[in-house]
């Protein structure tokens, strides 16, 4: 999945932007609901709506990075 459609993705309800929430410490992991889901916060209609399995691509990325910042 490309790394550009998880951070950002279209709200199904009112078809404005979301971007994806995230640990405001790391900056990386995503938050989620109470199912493992990505949360994110349309622009637009200013409210949150998850997103179904985005959570554990993102993750896996995050830990990815981090190991190469740590090898680095």
């Amino acid at each position: 999945m490309d790394v550009r459609q998880i951070k950002r993705q279209i709200c199904s309800l009112d078809r404005g932007e979301a971007i994806l929430l995230v640990d405001i410490e790391t900056e990386t992991i995503p938050q989620t609901d109470a199912h493992g889901n990505a949360l994110y916060y349309c622009l637009q209609g200013h409210h949150v709506f998850p997103v179904k399995g985005n959570a554990i691509i993102i993750q896996e990325q995050a830990e990815s990075t981090m190991r190469e910042k740590e090898l680095s």
